[in-house]
């Protein structure tokens, strides 16, 4: 990724150390060694969301009332998907959400409870087109080491634990301007286990670069943000031979 003017960084930089957003949208093209497609996503919380150090961190937890949907059109039809989640004054949240592809419909309904700010757990049904219903369990735990640093893990199972995901987050402060961030995962479905890390360096707010790998696959990207509001990044994905170009908007 080139650099880009030092005077816009300078101004991003100057102004979004208060800055939060409500509406976070992205804009995906993918051209992979045997398709192509692209994805449009939008995500709307009914309370700002303040960034943490860079302009594109925001905690791990989603705790305010929120909407989301997404299109794609990477098989032959096109896919949709539509949920959120609404919290109820007594910390107790309601989910749902609904998925379409051609010929096939899947949807899903729960409930949680958010014990604190730091501490979610919920449950789920989910049924699919041609597909027994399952039970889904769902713990989110966060641990803020400080303002800024955190450690954070999901777990995510059906009852039987037939399938499971276990991930992780932690992202942390290296000093005023620099930050680094490392994710991982490990998902079982079925008999195959899947393991993914990748790490994030952020020059700054607005410039970032990371590099990781999935399922033995390594994959790389880098992230610009030309202003508070508006960034773009290219990535490329070994597991399918993917180039990656995404447009991102937050308000």
């Amino acid at each position: 990724m080139k650099k880009l003017i030092l005077s816009s960084l300078l101004l991003v930089s100057a102004g979004a150390n208060a800055a939060s957003y409500q509406s976070f949208n992205e804009f995906n093209y993918v051209n992979a060694d045997n398709y192509d497609g692209f994805a449009l996503s939008s995500h709307y919380f009914f309370k700002p969301q303040a960034m943490i150090g860079v302009l594109d961190e925001f905690g791990y937890l989603n705790t305010d009332t929120n909407l989301y949907g997404s299109i794609n059109n990477f098989a032959d039809d096109n896919a949709y998907n539509l949920g959120g989640e609404y919290f109820l004054p007594n910390n107790v949240f309601i989910t749902a959400d609904v998925a379409k592809q051609g010929d096939f419909d899947a949807y899903s309904v729960g409930a949680g409870f958010l014990l604190n700010d730091d501490f979610k757990v919920s449950a789920r049904y989910s049924d699919a087109d041609n597909a027994d219903g399952e039970v889904y369990a769902r713990a989110e735990y966060n641990h803020q080491i400080n303002r800024i640093d955190y450690l954070a893990f999901s777990f995510d199972t059906e009852v039987d634990f037939d399938s499971w995901e276990l991930a992780s987050r932690y992202f942390m402060a290296l000093n005023s301007a620099q930050h680094l961030a490392v994710d991982a995962s490990v998902t079982e479905t079925g008999n195959d286990i899947v393991t993914r890390v990748f790490g994030t360096y952020y020059l700054n707010q607005a410039i970032s670069a990371g590099v990781g790998v999935n399922d033995g696959k390594f994959e790389v990207k880098a992230k610009y943000y030309t202003d508070a509001n508006f960034a773009f990044s290219i990535g490329y994905q070994d597991i399918d031979e993917a180039l990656v170009f995404a447009v991102y908007g937050q308000f």
